[in-house]
């Protein structure tokens, strides 16, 4: 009775599921996946040099935790997206703010936002060098104008679609205009503008690789680098590992942190 109730709860359509059985499922997922895995590079006729084994991976990727340099290295990556990603949302959030307030500061910004969007970051890396050199400055650059573009429109329509009812009960109880933004607005705004950023830093992250293509001698980025000289592809792929378990386990710890810092928004989409 109880796996009846159970698989009716997998197929029905945007059912809730317990969260032991989601994790049962995730890992019943990289199971299958490393199980995959496991076969093609055992079947393939590619060399172990290009398609690495799991088991070769992990044995690589076991000694570079142990190595010093590639702790360093992640730890470069981490402070540059850090950094990057907190002033493109410091900028984005307030500018995004206004555009939706004031249709005049619409006007002036969006139109700028929407043509250097579209414009794909790789191709602006010459003018950063030009810009900020080789240093940290057209790093960041590449960061920032890849996150705050996005961002910024993000933000300007959660807030476009704030119910106009709000402002107008809000208006009746005498709110002027500076006490619409900050009781009225804002706080309506902060669980989707939480979301926004989580996924943003998701492409921040994207992002990363290209910044540091850019003469570095210490990153995630470099380390990727090296290892295509030289035909690691074990490193690499130790690399994209570390990538995904540092963006899973983000990701997951911002959800757990949604539902504890704006519990009135999870009871009300329920």
């Amino acid at each position: 009775m109880a796996s009846q109730r159970v698989r009716s709860s997998l197929l029905k359509f945007r059912g809730n599921i317990s969260r032991r059985t989601y994790f049962t499922i995730f890992i019943g997922a990289l199971t299958l996946l490393g199980g995959v895995w496991f076969l093609v590079s055992s079947v393939a006729t590619v060399p172990q040099e290009f398609f690495p084994s799991p088991e070769r991976v992990a044995s690589t990727g076991v000694k570079m935790l142990q190595s010093r340099e590639f702790l360093e290295d992640i730890l470069a990556s981490a402070a540059r997206i850090g950094f990057a990603f907190l002033i493109s949302a410091l900028l984005a959030i307030p500018i995004g703010l206004l555009m939706s307030s004031f249709k005049f500061v619409e006007a002036m910004v969006e139109p700028l936002v929407d043509f250097i969007r579209y414009v794909p970051v790789p191709a602006l890396i010459p003018i950063f060098i030009i810009w900020g050199g080789i240093g940290e400055e057209s790093k960041f650059l590449v960061l920032f104008f890849g996150t705050f573009f996005q961002l910024v429109l993000l933000i300007m329509d959660d807030a476009n679609n704030v119910p106009q009812l709000h402002f107008d009960l809000a208006r009746t109880l005498g709110a002027s205009t500076p006490q619409l933004i900050r009781d009225v607005l804002v706080p309506y705004l902060l669980p989707q503008t939480y979301d926004r950023l989580r996924v943003t830093l998701g492409w921040c992250w994207t992002y990363l690789i290209i910044a540091e293509l850019i003469a570095v001698e210490r990153g995630i980025g470099h380390t990727i680098k090296e290892a295509q000289r030289f035909s690691a592809a074990d490193q690499m792929f130790v690399c994209f590992i570390v990538l995904g378990i540092i963006g899973l386990v983000t990701d997951y710890a911002a959800k757990l942190a949604h539902s504890r810092l704006f519990p009135y928004a999870v009871k009300s989409a329920r």
